[in-house]
């Protein structure tokens, strides 16, 4: 990456994943660069924080350093929009491939996952099926005047499919109803508007889904962290909607007929 493509602390996060080469022992990985812009010289620094911890997680789950990079590294990143579901102000960006998101995050996020990284990675072991976010990387940059810090973790909606609809679910009904005259892919419903519905599992699924929230439920509980979310997106996939829409059309034509 050259020094006209580094315009935002997202480019130096690029830079610096594309240049910190293995991952090592130490702490924190630590890269800085003079660069050039508009006449004017600017220093900027990149950190990789925990790096061989992080690639220990990635490694548990099937991604290796290659892949990771040139995901993220290869091209711009889509978006650096706030999303729906954050109350945070946290910007999202995804990767060429739409398998990773970059987050940005505060400074007291990057503390505490700091402190919790060793215990995650316990955790992610002993409980393979885990529906907590996949956390694969934490960052800190400088630019300009500026100090950003991002997390990299997987991205679950990286479906070819087209999202029908999306609920945030904490277990609770206050303030938990978002008023829509109708749910579609760019809503996100929460507790409420989700009342009325319902999944249909196998028992041993069912069984299946209470141990893994139970866990990571706990898990979250033993390291302090409260706020727990469950984010169901649903999906009617290609051949699903072609039969309802064959349904449909024959259910039409029945009714005129009479």
């Amino acid at each position: 990456m050259n020094d006209e493509q580094i315009q935002h602390p997202i480019n130096v996060l690029q830079w610096g994943l594309s240049a910190m080469g293995k991952s090592s022992d130490c702490e924190s990985l630590k890269l800085k660069k003079k660069i050039s812009i508009d006449g004017s010289t600017y220093l900027i620094r990149f950190i990789c924080h925990e790096p061989a911890k992080y690639e220990t997680i990635r490694t548990f789950f099937g991604i290796d350093n290659k892949t990771f990079t040139d995901s993220i590294t290869s091209s711009p990143l889509a978006g650096g929009k706030k999303a729906e579901v954050s109350k945070s102000g946290s910007k999202f960006w995804k990767s060429n491939c739409s398998r990773f998101l970059v987050k940005s995050i505060p400074k007291h996020e990057v503390d505490c996952l700091y402190t919790l990284t060793s215990a995650y990675i316990s955790h992610i072991k002993a409980n393979p099926h885990t529906l907590l976010t996949r956390f694969l990387g934490s960052f800190t940059v400088h630019f300009k005047q500026t100090v950003e810090h991002f997390i990299i973790m997987n991205n679950i909606c990286s479906s070819e499919d087209k999202i029908d609809y999306t609920f945030d679910l904490k277990g609770t009904t206050e303030a938990r109803m978002v008023k829509a005259k109708k749910f579609h892919s760019s809503h996100v419903g929460k507790d409420l508007n989700f009342k009325n519905e319902f999944i249909c599992l196998s028992s041993k699924d069912a069984e299946s889904l209470r141990k893994t929230i139970r866990a990571d439920s706990r898990f979250l509980y033993d390291q302090g962290v409260l706020d727990y979310s469950f984010l169901l997106i649903i999906v009617q996939k290609s051949e699903d909607k072609n039969n309802n829409e064959e349904v449909n059309n024959n259910s039409n034509g029945d009714n005129k007929k009479k």
